[in-house]
């Protein structure tokens, strides 16, 4: 499949189709309970394929990645969440840097020591390994967050690429906007 391909299976029924339909399974969790907590997501990946993909993209291997928004400074549990989640990247060994208008979360796989237990002589391009790593990183920081308070019963997810509708040449288009209740 050649990228125009996968742009217009991208673009495809976006009229039909929620941005949980377009999030990566794997990190979706973990970007519902950011925005529960009152950190709206921007964009987000797992950083590896899986098996029934929503849509073809291409991960950046072993990085799995959220971007979110400041806070609402008017928001006192949702800045109290955001430093809370400052202490909970470190103790989960992700790493967390404002990047232009958003902060980013990202967990990187370092193979320091592993290199042996990550050789790829098979001639495959990736381990069977690679995705763990990742998988449990999402998992854990998705369940530390579970313990913040949320600062909703619901929230309003959007996708991200709505942010750039008014650039002619920005390629993917925004799917509906997703609601989801905490109850």
């Amino acid at each position: 499949m050649n990228y125009h391909e996968r742009l217009k299976i991208i673009n495809k029924d976006i009229q039909k189709r929620e941005v949980l339909d377009s999030i990566d399974r794997p990190i979706k969790p973990l970007v519902i309970e950011l925005n529960r907590i009152g950190l709206k997501t921007k964009f987000s990946c797992c950083g590896f394929s899986y098996d029934g993909e929503e849509e073809p993209k291409t991960h950046t291997k072993n990085q799995s990645y959220v971007q979110f928004f400041y806070p609402d400074l008017n928001n006192p549990t949702a800045v109290k969440n955001f430093f809370q989640l400052s202490l909970a990247v470190v103790k989960w060994n992700w790493s967390m840097w404002p990047f232009s208008n958003v902060w980013e979360l990202e967990f990187k796989i370092r193979k320091v020591g592993m290199e042996n237990f990550y050789d790829q002589k098979d001639g495959i391009p990736q381990s069977i390994h690679d995705y763990e790593g990742n998988v449990i990183a999402i998992y854990n920081l998705t369940e530390e967050l579970k313990t913040f308070p949320s600062v909703a019963t619901s929230v309003t997810i959007e996708d991200g690429n709505s942010n750039y509708s008014k650039l002619t040449e920005w390629q993917i288009k925004p799917k509906q906007k997703s609601i989801v209740n905490f109850s």
